[in-house]
């Protein structure tokens, strides 16, 4: 008895709170017991506080920053008439040579070349563009060369999905892809419909960028194809601001690009960014971004130049 005792004692368990434990009440019977113990463990379990390794908190990626909108400036757009201006560079040092913005009292703040080997000029105010307007389509040695007039409204844009490549050069792929969508649609000679550029797809597919008619837009914008010989594609609105991917600015294609030399997308450097070496990623854009804004917060430059994370790009995308 006496070893039994001490068994007891060693084990923290009293004579008494076995019998207490082990005794049976009548009416109850083990399985209650058993389930019980389960909820007494489960209590003691939800009060307790966690057990193992707790992690590190989550660290939340920055919000990309909101840029104050670019000043509202009037535009003027000037197009050559006929062959005789053959690029965008030509038409702007013909009209340095004969207009003097400066002696008129305006402000042309940046020219830049636009479609059909023209230029768009950016003006303070529009009483600014109304004279230069008037100027460049009365003057002697340019009323026949070229026109000014004040921007269009652009023409809405669709992205059409794995257009086949039917082989030859641009001009060939480009008429060849705009006759069959016109014809598959029934879409009169009338109205306007242009290819703008493709991108790469999967396999034998390229993705085309046409601008149509906002009469015929309206007719296809409450679906999501359109036919295509003897089948469909899918498309959907294009919304993204026009780019050149060769001074990587925003408002001209590549094909209308007056620059001489190809602007990296990784780096500030003037090359391919086929050739970078730079170690670290650097925007251009946003580079130049806060050097020109000189108070203020600034924003991150740890993105390459066509990243759609990217803040001048995101104004740029709202605008459109």
């Amino acid at each position: 008895m006496e070893q039994g005792s001490d068994l007891q004692k060693l084990s923290g368990v009293t004579g008494s709170r076995r019998d207490s434990s082990t005794r049976k009440t009548k009416g109850t019977s083990p399985q209650s017991d058993v389930s019980g113990e389960k909820m007494e463990i489960a209590e003691k379990s939800s009060c307790s506080e966690p057990v193992g390794m707790v992690g590190p908190p989550l660290v939340q990626r920055p919000g990309i920053p909101t840029l104050p909108p670019r000043q509202l400036l009037s535009t003027l757009v000037v197009t050559p008439i006929g062959e005789t201006i053959a690029s965008s560079a030509q038409l702007q040092t013909l009209l340095e040579s004969m207009i003097h913005p400066q002696n008129m009292g305006v402000d042309v703040l940046s020219c830049l070349p636009a479609a059909n080997r023209g230029v768009l000029l950016c003006i303070r105010t529009p009483e600014m563009r109304y004279i230069i307007e008037t100027a460049i389509n009365i003057h002697t040695g340019l009323k026949d060369v070229c026109v000014a007039r004040e921007p269009r409204g652009r023409n809405p844009r669709i992205l059409v999905y794995d257009v086949p490549v039917t082989g030859g050069n641009r001009e060939t792929e480009e008429a060849a892809f705009l006759q069959k969508l016109r014809y598959s649609n029934s879409i009169s000679d009338e109205t306007d419909i242009r290819a703008l550029f493709w991108r790469p797809g999967r396999g034998p597919f390229q993705h085309w960028v046409p601008s149509v008619a906002p009469e015929y837009f309206h007719t296809i914008k409450d679906t999501n194809r359109v036919f295509f010989g003897f089948g469909s594609l899918k498309f959907r609105e294009y919304l993204e601001p026009t780019r050149c991917y060769k001074c990587l600015k925003f408002g001209h294609l590549r094909a209308n690009c007056g620059a001489s030399q190809e602007l990296c997308t990784k780096c500030t450097g003037a090359h391919s960014y086929k050739e970078c070496t730079a170690p670290t990623v650097v925007c251009r854009h946003c580079t130049e971004y806060n050097r020109r804004r000189r108070t203020g917060p600034r924003v991150r430059t740890d993105h390459s130049a066509i990243s759609v994370r990217c803040p001048i790009y995101i104004r740029e995308r709202k605008k459109s």
